[in-house]
């Protein structure tokens, strides 16, 4: 394992605070629909960055993969979200929206990232 410098640990928490602001906005901008757009939309997006990440791994300083994919992908994808959402949806009573924004999310996510990872790499 490569040692991460002081700054690179400082620098992946102000990415990561920024795209956890970018994700918060997504979220409060595509509220109200029967699945939660904002969280799925800012999964997706970061599941594809972080497979353009690990197909350009080799060819990426370890800081910057770390900044990108500990800071920017880890606080704009969020497990978090996506529970509570789907519990809302259970709550709520739509078992199959539920179900639905679990599968979406994942499905999307992987297909993403495989497809990034397959077109960078």
């Amino acid at each position: 394992m490569t040692d991460v410098p002081p700054w690179a640990w400082g620098l992946a928490v102000v990415v990561g605070a920024l795209s956890a602001v970018a994700r918060g906005w997504l979220v409060e901008r595509l509220a109200g629909r029967r699945i939660p757009l904002g969280v799925l939309v800012a999964n997706v997006v970061a599941c594809a960055l972080a497979g353009v990440a690990v197909a350009t791994r080799d060819r990426m300083d370890a800081v910057w993969f770390f900044v990108l994919v500990g800071g920017l992908c880890g606080a704009l994808s969020t497990v978090a979200d996506l529970s509570r959402d789907t519990a809302l949806l259970v709550r709520d009573g739509d078992t199959v929206g539920a179900v639905g924004n679990v599968a979406l999310n994942v499905t999307l996510g992987l297909g993403a990232s495989w497809a990034a990872y397959a077109m960078a790499g």
